[in-house]
């Protein structure tokens, strides 16, 4: 009785086994995890690196080409963009401040009407926004700002008039005078002063040479008024501008039918009829 007790004693707990048993396959799962945790924090590691070594090299391949030659090959990136903003604000900044020091001159020619005229241009004259356009600083002298188109046209600064642009009774803009010799010594910030625009409009008039070199414009006397000249071809539906003239401001338009025949590649005598545009009112009143 005694032995079978014992007996009995020395038989497992099946309860104790099966503990035992799930115990094991909790560790070893948990060993699986913490492997691969492991794995995971030494792949985040590698990531870091890559990541801090590109934005080093990043870093290196801006700050040569930066101002600054002696900024340290190993700055730090996180710096960098800082400084870059900080650079571009600066220059923005100094942009703003040197555009106070200029102002923008617009210079038409007889080319710009002859290349507008017909077809961007119907009636007035010249887009001003496609012409030739100088920034010029505020404190230079007139004088100085035509040797600078002297050099951009290829123009003996002797042979140039300028004009101002106005805006007549009919709504028409047209160069209303020639600038004085006073107004050519003077600053271009007391020209732009006096005209109170924005941008100056000019209109450079050029007189050329039989040999299509140029000559010295005429003299002007308060008598003489510009008149510009579209041809519009019926038969063609074509309009074109074919040149500018001095007149007299009392005399009659049959006086300068030749002329006009002759600018308009047309015999002496052919018959033409002359209209006066009213700018942008779209409207021709017959002469």
């Amino acid at each position: 009785m005694a032995e079978q007790t014992r007996s009995e004693d020395l038989r497992p707990d099946v309860g104790c086994v099966t503990y035992m048993i799930e115990q094991r396959v909790i560790n070893a799962r948990l060993e699986r995890l913490e492997s691969s945790l492991d794995g995971i924090t030494r792949a985040m590691d590698s990531l870091t690196r890559s990541v801090d070594r590109l934005l080093h090299s990043q870093a290196i391949e801006v700050s040569s080409s930066v101002t600054d030659a002696h900024m340290p090959a190993n700055i730090n990136s996180g710096l960098l963009p800082e400084r870059l903003i900080n650079e571009k604000e600066a220059k923005e900044h100094e942009k703003k401040e040197e555009a106070h020091l200029y102002t923008i001159i617009k210079v038409a020619r007889d080319e710009d009407l002859a290349k507008q005229i017909g077809k961007d241009i119907y009636f007035d004259l010249v887009d001003h926004d496609r012409v030739k356009c100088f920034s010029v600083k505020k404190q230079m002298t007139f004088n100085h700002f035509k040797e600078e188109v002297a050099k951009e046209f290829g123009i003996p600064v002797q042979f140039m008039r300028f004009w101002l642009w106005g805006r007549r009774q009919n709504h028409s803009y047209r160069p209303c005078r020639p600038l004085r010799p006073f107004e050519e010594i003077t600053f271009v910030w007391q020209l732009r002063k006096v005209l109170k625009e924005v941008h100056i409009n000019l209109f450079l008039e050029v007189e050329l040479g039989l040999d299509l070199r140029p000559i010295a414009p005429p003299e002007k006397t308060k008598d003489d008024i510009l008149l510009f000249f579209k041809l519009y071809d019926p038969l063609k539906e074509e309009l074109r501008y074919v040149g500018r003239l001095f007149v007299k401001l009392l005399g009659k338009p049959s006086e300068i039918l030749m002329k006009l025949n002759e600018m308009a590649g047309y015999g002496r005598e052919e018959e033409i009829v002359l209209y006066e545009e009213f700018g942008h009112v779209y409207q021709v009143n017959s002469m």
